[in-house]
Formats: structure tokens, C-alpha cells, sequence
């Protein structure tokens, strides 16, 4: 890892994963706090810089603070530049998100990290990318996974934007992770680090491989297959308002829920590709769902190779049975908590720190880097750091 002046880690994570890697984060929002915040996870120690003195709640990413440092710093001050700078020759990854060209504007841009930090991996996480005609242009996950080709195939009548989980936290802040973690291991080999170009655009053009390669299906488009198009793979409303998703594509396991729902011998039910059907075949199984609410649904379907589970909603999570058993989501402290993905079999699911307020850590982040009482109270003085938020 990067030698240099960087602040005492503020604990151990109960992931080790990544101890020692050491993270600057200067995004307010989206993939980028989302991203840090799993890097956390696994042990690394980020320090998370929000601007001073417009630490909006509703904009800044404080709710993925978890197992972070947080610091609030003006970075168009000449002061608040050299503390950003500081942390950044000591650092083994810088992350950003401004659109290209801000940056460097501000001074922060990574010709001047990487000539005091050559092994510095500054990694540009953005919307549309680094080039190209839309670059500095604005715009919102809608609009990047929209270009990227996904938001076409999601929807029947048209496209819906499925929130922000397919473009910031998919296209965006996993993939980046993933580029994060390659080019540590390039930089092992080579003793060098490199500017990374990840954006959301990209990545949902990526995820989109399997549909634009993949053959058809009985004669079905995947698109089509997959999109809510076909009576077999969609969701239906229970008799108590709730919801089940049925992915019973293979006729094996269709034919098993046609059976436990009573409808075996119904001439419609019983020709599951039969396109010209699939109108009147989604309102016969439509009519049975609701003859039963979505729990029935799940004992009778759940576990009896149907395909076919409850569609879980957020407050739910942790009383679900199967993430219970898995411990992957639960009730702590008047709220849902969810562990991160992936474990080592054997070792207990890691779930994500409670979040800090903005700025919670900037005072000692300071002292520890070199400034002394008298220096830190002239920055809150002058206004070049805050925090915590309100503070």
C-alpha cells in the first residue's frame, strides 16, 4: 500500500479483507458514496469528504457513511485544496464524480495527485464518461442506463425505470468496484497507479451482453421472455393486495404450479407457449392469484419446484424466512439493517456500519494529519471545514 501521512484507521472492521487500503472519497452522491461504503465493508479505510458548509441531507450520501470517515472541507479554498492534498499522497485510491474538467479547475484534478503520489489509482466515476459527446453534459440514472440500452428492455407498454438500483448501484458503483479491484492487482505488478474512466453509461451497456447475444427461446425474444410480456414470468396481485413473481419458464415447473393452483385440466392454462393464448392465460391466472393472499401463495408454491416466491417489500426484508436464515437482513435498531453480498462460507454475513453525520470526523482526520488546535479553529473560523452537519 501507498506510504505517506494518513490518519489512524478508526477501527477494525469485522471484514479485513482490504486493511490498509486507504480511500479518499470526494462524491457527494450516487454510486460513488455507495461504492466506498462496500469497500468499508471489507475493511478499507475511507475517509469520505463532504463540502463545507452545504451538507444538504437530501443531496449528500450520508446514509452510505457506514464504516467511513467523514470530514467537511471547502475545496475551492486554497486551504481546504492542501488538506484534500495531503490526504491524497498517502492514499492508494481517489474517487470523484464531477462532471470532466471541474477537477481540474479546482486544482484536484490527477496530474497533481498522482506527481506527489505516482502508485495513486484516481478513479473518475461519472454518468456518461470521460469522452464522447455527452461528457459534459448532466443528466440522471434514467437517462444513463436509457443510452446504455437497458431501460428499453425493462417494461411491457414502455420503458420504466426500475429506481437507481440498475444504473448508480449497478452499472455504476459494482462495476466500478470491480475496476477498483483489477487495477490493485495491475498496480502490484506494474508499481504504478493510472487514472480509471467508470461511468454508469458503460456499465449498463455491459449488463446488457446476455440480451443482445442471446437467442431466442422457443421462438420468444429475451427480451420478451424476461420483460413481463409472457402470463409465466410476471408478477400477480394475492387476494391481500401483495404480490408474487412467477419465473416459471421451463414447462417442468409450469406445470407444477398449474397443478397446485387447480388448474391441470384448464384447456387455456394448459398451453403454456401458445402465444396467441397468453392474453386470456395471464387474466385466468390473474383470477386464481386472487383467490388466495400472498402468504397461502407461498406455502402452497414456494418450495415445491414452481418457481414462484413472494415479492418482498423493503420493511419486510428481515421477516422474510429465507434471508432471516441467512441472516442477510435484520431488525436493529428501530430499522431494517441489510449484510453485504458475498461471504466466505463459514464466516458470518457482514453487515453495513451505522451511518455518521457529515463531518463527525473532521476535527480529528486534521489533528492527525498535522494541524494543531489553533490551526483547526482557524479553518472553522474562516469557514474552510465544518461538521458535524449543523456544526
Amino acid at each position: 500500500m501507498t506510504t505517506g501521512h494518513w490518519p489512524k484507521p478508526r477501527g477494525e472492521s469485522a471484514d479485513g479483507t482490504l486493511r490498509g487500503l486507504k480511500v479518499l472519497d470526494l462524491c457527494v452522491a450516487g454510486p460513488g458514496p455507495f461504492c466506498t461504503l462496500i469497500l468499508a465493508s471489507y475493511g478499507a479505510d475511507v475517509i469520505h469528504v463532504s463540502r463545507a458548509g452545504k451538507q444538504d441531507p437530501t443531496t449528500e450520501s450520508s446514509h452510505h457513511n457506514g464504516g467511513k470517515r467523514s470530514i467537511c472541507v471547502d475545496l475551492k479554498s486554497p486551504e481546504g485544496k492542501e488538506i484534500v492534498l495531503k490526504l491524497a499522497a498517502a492514499a492508494d485510491v481517489v474517487l470523484e464524480g464531477f462532471r470532466p474538467g471541474v477537477v481540474e479547475r479546482l486544482g484536484l484534478g490527477p496530474d497533481v495527485m498522482m506527481a506527489a503520489n505516482p502508485r495513486l489509482l484516481y478513479v473518475r466515476m461519472t454518468g456518461w464518461g470521460q469522452s464522447g459527446p455527452y461528457a459534459g453534459e448532466p443528466g440522471h440514472d434514467i437517462n444513463y442506463i436509457g443510452v446504455g440500452g437497458a431501460l428499453s428492455v425493462i417494461g411491457i407498454d414502455q420503458p420504466v425505470p426500475p429506481l437507481a438500483l440498475l444504473g448508480d448501484f449497478s452499472s455504476g458503483s459494482l462495476t466500478t468496484i470491480i475496476t477498483i479491484l483489477t487495477a490493485l492487482r495491475q498496480r502490484d505488478q506494474t508499481g504504478v497507479g493510472g487514472v480509471l474512466d467508470c461511468n454508469i453509461t458503460d456499465g449498463a451497456a455491459m449488463l446488457m451482453h446476455s440480451m443482445v447475444s442471446a437467442r431466442p427461446r422457443g421462438g420468444i425474444p429475451m427480451r420478451e421472455l424476461l420483460n413481463g410480456s409472457t402470463p409465466f414470468y410476471r408478477t400477480y396481485k394475492c387476494a391481500d393486495g401483495k404480490w408474487v413473481s412467477v419465473g416459471c419458464i421451463e414447462p417442468k415447473f409450469y406445470a407444477n404450479m398449474i397443478r397446485l393452483m387447480g388448474l391441470g385440466d384448464d384447456p387455456v392454462a394448459v398451453r403454456q407457449y401458445d402465444q396467441s393464448l397468453w392474453p386470456e392465460l395471464a387474466k385466468v391466472l390473474g383470477d386464481r392469484f386472487l383467490t388466495k393472499t400472498r402468504a397461502e401463495w407461498t406455502e402452497l408454491l414456494a418450495l415445491a419446484e414452481t418457481c414462484v416466491f413472494p415479492v418482498v417489500e423493503p420493511g419486510e426484508l428481515a421477516d422474510n424466512p429465507h434471508l432471516a436464515a441467512r441472516h442477510t437482513a435484520e431488525h436493529k435498531g428501530g430499522r431494517v439493517h441489510v449484510a453485504r453480498a458475498g461471504r466466505f462460507v463459514g464466516q458470518p454475513p457482514v453487515h453495513f456500519g451505522d451511518a455518521c453525520e457529515m463531518g463527525t470526523h473532521t476535527d480529528a482526520v486534521l489533528g492527525e494529519i498535522g494541524y494543531d488546535a489553533g490551526q483547526i479553529a482557524a479553518l472553522h473560523e474562516g469557514g474552510v471545514v465544518n461538521g458535524p452537519f449543523g456544526g
